[in-house]
């Protein structure tokens, strides 16, 4: 005869069943707040990049005001909006576009600037206003995730506390929850359904981390691109004279090295007293970034020297703890008649994220330069 279960085994097997489940709750609710300030941090930052990009194509300067705050910081009720105005109340205000605090419903995101809002510059994508957007789990907790912003060097930056939050350190977080599951699965057979429902839940969290990571990466990469090739058709421009603008020591208008990865050129920008912008973006492979100089000049005093690439206190593109820079390269073409010449120029530019390098992409763009004709 087939023994059945004691009162004894069955009170035992369902104390270990709530443990296990007491256990996991934490573990659970800790990923899932994790993936929330990881994904409010990258999404924030992509409408940043994407701000970049548009503010620089329209060539006017764009705002991201931040609605519902403080009031909805932590339910979600905020709204993140950019606009061409700084007033949102304005007649011919126009939104651009939006994101909603929503999905992030939980976490909490805190402001640090003058007014709630950041203006981005047309000319170079920066930021000016200084400051920052801190996103939090709990509203009193030490761990956070932050992006930055720099108004005298236009810089936005995405940093952490103590690498809890950010690109590829959830991952970590992950993993000591499955190894708990994989211990308590061997406990009893009932545990391995909430295992497979585990199992699922971080990997649907494991996609959609990854898939906002390469968001991220091929807006930043566009929008470097776009913003290289709106600076760089100004090359040689010299207001009404007929004449072009040509860095010293070079024989046309845009100076590439050897490489390609070194590119320099001039343009009139008569804002200020020194009216010749020299412009320069070189990248270094040991360090993996793609920076930018720039230089004002007199006409009395010409175009800097190609050897202008090799100066210092130039802007990193991308965030350097947050993107490496894998290969950079320019090659040009000039064509042209009896009247005019103009450049073809082929931009490529792959890149990764320093904290997941399976997260990577490559750009690659071809535009013409009319050599300020």
């Amino acid at each position: 005869m087939v023994r059945g279960f004691t009162f004894l085994e069955l009170i035992i097997t369902v104390l270990i069943s709530g443990i296990v489940l007491m256990a996991m709750a934490p573990t659970f609710t800790d990923v899932s707040k994790s993936n929330k300030v990881e994904r409010a941090a990258l999404e924030l930052y992509g409408v940043i990049v994407q701000t970049q990009a548009e503010a620089i194509l329209r060539n006017e300067p764009l705002w991201i005001h931040f609605e519902g705050l403080p009031e909805g910081a932590s339910d979600g009720n905020w709204t993140a909006v950019v606009a061409n105005k700084g007033n949102l109340s304005d007649s011919d205000v126009k939104r651009l576009f939006t994101m909603s605090g929503a999905p992030f419903d939980g976490t909490t995101i805190e402001l640090n600037f003058n007014s709630e809002q950041l203006k981005i510059d047309h000319i170079t994508g920066g930021a000016r206003v200084g400051g920052n957007i801190t996103i939090k789990p709990y509203p009193r907790s030490e761990k956070f995730a932050k992006i930055v912003s720099h108004a005298a060097s236009g810089r936005v930056q995405v940093c952490q506390s103590g690498g809890e939050y950010g690109l590829g350190v959830a991952r970590m977080k992950r993993q000591k929850g499955i190894t708990i599951i994989e211990m308590l699965v061997a406990s009893a057979a009932g545990i391995m359904a909430i295992s497979l429902v585990g199992s699922l839940y971080i990997s649907v969290q494991n996609h959609a981390s990854d898939r906002s990571q390469l968001l991220l990466l091929n807006q930043a990469l566009a929008t470097t691109a776009r913003r290289i090739q709106n600076d760089m058709i100004r090359a040689g421009y010299n207001g009404e004279e007929s004449n072009s603008w040509v860095p010293f020591g070079a024989s046309t208008t845009i100076y590439v090295s050897q490489s390609g990865a070194v590119a320099q050129y001039a343009y009139r920008d008569d804002r200020g007293e020194a009216p010749i912008e020299n412009v320069v973006w070189q990248f270094s492979e040991e360090a993996g970034k793609l920076s930018i100089c720039r230089a004002k000049t007199s006409i009395s005093a010409g175009t800097k020297t190609t050897a202008f690439s090799n100066s210092t206190g130039c802007t990193s593109i991308f965030e350097p703890n947050l993107i490496k820079v894998n290969d950079f390269s320019l090659v040009t073409n000039t064509v042209g008649s009896t009247s005019a010449t103009h450049q073809y120029v082929n931009l490529t530019i792959d890149a990764e994220l320093r904290g997941n390098p399976s997260v990577f992409s490559s750009l690659t763009r071809q535009f013409m330069v009319r050599n300020g004709q």
